[in-house]
């Protein structure tokens, strides 16, 4: 099926079965079903512009090979009632509207999702039902190119998120009190960010996490990706922009004290107790480390 400029639904609501032996091509377009109560099956849809929901309501089964929506302003799916809903891998280069407006019920299962520009969570209200990679390990990938800077999820209020590798640099506070959701009551399983960036713009009274803002449930099997020191690197750089947010020095300069090479010596010579003796336990600073210590301090 190939529509230049569709200015209605392909179909109203769909009772009983739809098969669609190929794929769907479409330009301009409101979206394809209204509802779905019954079945829609079909190859590869793609469309330039979405201007409506793709699909309404669905009560009971939609199956894709994939999406790829050039820009959406209309969901994926307005309201997942109940049924099951499988995507394949969906691409969306500018991402206005949400994968899924209402998440009530039923399961829906996607592969590799890949997004230029985020302008609004994948999903933003979730109160029920199961949203899954296709895979039972963190294998399927939420790509986002120009970084995140909403929550993926927004709020999980209900229901199941699992089996996703997000990537992204990321930005935090605003909109964003985590990568992945501000608040998490329901469950959330095998997730991983995988980020080299963290930016922490946040406002005073907010709760800020990398992964989630704030949890009240289940997060099992959730992790920051990557090698120890770019975790460790990633983490500090999130606290001095956090610091930073609430007007907090994060440097001995920022403090309004000049630090000369002298003051440092003699400063690191007292704390030594005139070079006698080693200051830590976990690691032990000599003399020397400690003037390195300062000189990163200033």
């Amino acid at each position: 099926i190939e529509v230049t400029t569709l200015s209605g639904n392909l179909f109203g609501e769909v009772t009983n079965k739809v098969t669609v032996n190929g794929n769907v091509k479409l330009g301009e377009a409101v979206g394809i079903a209204t509802k779905v109560s019954g079945e829609i099956s079909t190859g590869a849809i793609e469309v330039t512009t979405l201007s409506g929901n793709l699909f309404g309501e669905v009560i009971n089964k939609v199956s894709a090979s994939g999406i790829t929506v050039t820009t959406m302003n209309g969901a994926l799916v307005n309201v997942m009632t109940s049924g099951s809903v499988n995507t394949g891998a969906v691409t969306v280069t500018n991402l206005n509207k949400p994968i899924v407006t209402t998440f009530t019920n039923g399961t829906m299962t996607t592969g590799n999702i890949k997004v230029t520009t985020l302008n609004t969570s994948l999903v933003t209200t979730f109160n029920g039902g199961t949203l899954s990679g296709t895979s039972n390990q963190t294998t399927v990938r939420i790509t986002v190119e120009d970084g995140i800077t909403v929550p993926i999820f927004a709020d999980v209020l209900g229901g199941t998120v699992k089996n996703y590798v997000v990537s992204g640099n990321v930005t935090l506070g605003g909109t964003a009190k985590g990568a992945l959701v501000n608040t998490n009551n329901g469950t959330m399983t095998n997730l991983t960010l995988k980020t080299t960036t963290v930016t922490v713009e946040a406002a005073e009274d907010a709760t800020i996490g990398t992964l989630v803002g704030t949890n009240n449930a289940t997060l099992t099997g959730c992790k920051l990706e990557g090698t120890d020191e770019e975790v460790a690197l990633a983490g500090i750089v999130a606290f001095e922009e956090f610091l930073r947010s609430i007007n907090m020095p994060t440097t001995i300069s920022e403090m309004g004290i000049e630090l000369t090479d002298e003051i440092i010596d003699q400063l690191a010579w007292m704390c030594t107790f005139k070079g006698k003796r080693t200051i830590g336990a976990f690691k032990v600073l000599e003399l020397e480390d400690i003037k390195k210590v300062y000189h990163m301090a200033k």
